[in-house]
């Protein structure tokens, strides 16, 4: 499905979805420049191409397995929401399956799951760890899953950067604690949530087109929103609006309509 308000395209039968880079690097199996050169010929757009220092070599190659680990954690959580009763009860008591798919909605079990197929996988374990998916223990380095009975929801810029877990289990811990009820991924080099709006890059669009932004509480609501016509919605991640979201709105329109949960 190729929603041009978004500027996404996104297939039902694997989950994924693609901003027109990500998908000409996929689709003709290049990587980030050669798609912006192949698209800068096609629309006849000028830029001046300069040799990269080995340092941000290094940085671009570790930003790219951080993608990888995300992607390959996403189609994993993807997975376990297909075999998760509980998961899909409380999803889809809350969108259809058409939402759910388009969203790419997950499920992560915990109990060290994620780390068995990615052992299984023959991953390399450390990138895994510091994209914040894979937890070490300070007490005694067990290593474990970061994300535990949670309805997994994707942060991404094009590009998967990160998750937010919503937890589908109230259960009280042994401390007598419910756990919290959204998590976020760890701060990574990537994913700093400071810096992100759970839905802009699905939103600025159409945002831009219609000069207004909707502000709501969290990602289940931009998802409602979203299914009834307000593409045009993002919320923040959990925490107040920093100087860098509020740039980010600014950049793409000048109204904001502030819709809390009360």
């Amino acid at each position: 499905k190729v929603s041009t308000t978004r500027g996404t395209a996104h297939c039902f039968g694997c989950g994924k979805t693609w901003g027109p880079i990500s998908f000409v690097m996929e689709r003709y199996a290049m990587n980030f420049v050669e798609a912006c050169r192949h698209l800068g010929n096609r629309y006849d757009i000028k830029w001046e191409e300069k040799e990269p220092t080995p340092e941000e070599l290094a940085k671009r190659f570790e930003r790219d397995q951080l993608f990888r680990a995300n992607n390959i954690a996403l189609e994993f959580f993807r997975s376990m929401y297909r075999q998760s009763d509980p998961a899909q009860k409380y999803a889809t008591g809350r969108w259809d399956e058409e939402t759910i798919e388009e969203w790419c909605i997950g499920y992560a079990p915990g109990r060290k799951t994620l780390l068995r197929h990615i052992r299984d996988q023959h991953e390399n374990l450390d990138i895994f760890i510091k994209a914040g998916l894979i937890k070490v223990s300070d007490a005694d380095g067990d290593i474990y899953d970061a994300f535990t009975q949670r309805l997994m929801f994707r942060n991404q810029t094009g590009n998967v950067i990160g998750f937010t877990g919503r937890a589908i289990n109230s259960k009280k811990n042994a401390e007598g604690k419910e756990p919290p009820k959204y998590i976020n991924t760890k701060e990574t080099p990537i994913f700093k949530k400071g810096d992100i709006l759970f839905g802009y890059f699905e939103a600025q669009r159409i945002a831009a087109l219609r000069d207004v932004l909707n502000l709501v509480e969290g990602n289940p609501d931009v998802i409602r929103m979203a299914k009834i016509g307000q593409q045009n919605t993002v919320a923040p991640m959990g925490t107040a609006l920093t100087s860098t979201q509020i740039g980010m709105i600014k950049r793409i329109v000048s109204k904001v309509v502030i819709i809390g949960d009360n």
